[in-house]
């Protein structure tokens, strides 16, 4: 991150939620292969194996998608390896060694050539994540998967968007928890700690680890919410929470009620 300057909060975040996704948070560094019918169209002759400069017979599994981001298609390997100083060394040449991409030591190598040479940093500084998709993948595969990664990433770099003058405010069954479950927003969501909500609200929290958090409602039901702990304090997307939820972009003010 730091050889392709991925060096600021929002550079980061919108790195770390492309690479989580495209890699199953960091389990697969190479492409689950089928051949499933999208991957047939690697091999020749068809139009997507020209694209991917795949001229040989069996290129579409030997170029596989690898690397944290996916680097597919023998053309994708060959610039990545010139790119990358590689390619003079026939032992670390991505294109004669393609199975290199999926280890530790290139996985991540390869991501960021591959996001350097997109330009990539631009649409995450200007804050166009959707662009930041695009870029990675064309069809906006999933893409609403890689902005709660990125809206998660923004929260444990713990930097997000200026306060507003006057802070929001949080009603949760009548009582104003403002001050207990300290709300904020960030990408025009509010997010607070979820215990106190928990509580006047009724729901039991079976669990808080990780990235998830379950409560349990008073009938039995299970949510799963998306949860992170930001100083200390495990947080979750009001939004999210069960109950209904009504907003007031004036006051900033939420209100949460049991359903």
């Amino acid at each position: 991150m730091t050889r392709f300057k991925i060096d600021t909060y929002l550079r980061e975040a919108a790195f770390l939620a492309q690479i989580a996704h495209e890699s199953g948070e960091f389990k697969f560094l190479r492409e689950l292969w089928g051949p499933t019918p999208a991957q047939k169209r690697y091999e020749k002759p068809n139009a997507m194996a020209n694209t991917l400069g795949n001229t040989q017979v069996g290129d579409g599994k030997r170029f596989m998608g690898r690397g944290a981001i996916q680097l597919t298609g023998r053309s994708n390997y060959r610039q990545a390896s010139k790119g990358l100083g590689l390619a003079s060394d026939p032992a670390r040449d991505l294109e004669r060694n393609p199975t290199l991409a999926e280890t530790p030591e290139y996985a991540f190598l390869v991501s960021g050539w591959y996001w350097d040479t997109r330009h990539i940093n631009a649409a995450a500084d200007a804050k166009d994540f959707r662009l930041v998709t695009k870029l990675i993948n064309p069809g906006m595969l999933h893409h609403d998967r890689r902005v709660a990664y990125y809206q998660r990433a923004l929260l444990v770099l713990d930097q997000h968007e200026p306060a507003p003058a006057v802070g929001p405010t949080l009603f949760v069954n009548g009582a104003n928890l403002t001050a207990t479950a300290k709300p904020y927003l960030l990408g025009g969501r509010m997010y607070a700690a979820l215990k106190p909500i928990a509580t006047k609200l009724s729901l039991k929290i079976l669990s808080a680890a990780g990235t998830t958090a379950e409560v349990q409602d008073s009938v039995g039901l299970i949510t799963t919410l998306p949860f992170v702990i930001k100083n200390g304090t495990g947080i979750v997307a009001v939004g999210d929470v069960p109950g209904e939820l009504t907003w007031d972009p004036n006051t900033l003010t939420a209100t949460l009620t049991s359903v």
